[in-house]
């Protein structure tokens, strides 16, 4: 008899209701979490861990041949006061660019930064970079056809990286 006046009291739905809200409360939890978790899959942390160049190009494109390209203009002062911030931009005349890498050849970290392109909207790149000292800029841009790269050698007075 108790039973039977429980459940005329609770609302004909209402378990229906509850796991929907479980299933909402649980989505909303885990979203961020997996949209973290894409995101670390996406950085590429082992070339962000070696301070040599040819190991941070070997973790970044593994035995990929990359070709010098002259549709890839470095735009930066030849003469750097300050390496703590080095203004650059690279313009590219490449079609199909999936992503764009800078290099620094003599930093502690040479991998400056990487940027991806999920669909052809722009045809440059601008940020501020530090150096540690005096060396070249690498920029490789990586398309579906293969990699191709372009340098330019930065004068530094002033080193913008410690270790």
């Amino acid at each position: 008899m108790i039973e039977s006046y429980e459940q005329s009291l609770a609302p004909p739905n209402s378990k229906r209701r509850r796991s929907i809200l479980k299933g909402v409360v649980t989505g909303i939890v885990l979203w961020p979490a997996k949209w973290v978790r894409a995101f670390e899959l996406s950085r590429p942390i082992v070339a962000f861990q070696r301070d040599q160049l040819d190991e941070t190009l070997d973790a970044l494109f593994a035995d990929r041949t990359i070709l010098p390209h002259d549709g890839i203009n470095i735009i930066a002062t030849d003469l750097a006061e300050n390496g703590a911030v080095v203004p650059i931009k690279i313009e590219f005349s490449i079609d199909h660019v999936a992503s764009v890498i800078i290099l620094a050849t003599e930093n502690p970290i040479p991998l400056i930064a990487k940027f991806d392109f999920l669909a052809r909207g722009t045809d440059f790149v601008a940020t501020r970079i530090k150096l540690a000292s005096s060396c070249d800029i690498l920029v490789v841009v990586e398309t579906q056809d293969g990699l191709y790269s372009s340098r330019k050698s930065i004068e530094v007075t002033i080193g913008g990286c410690s270790v």
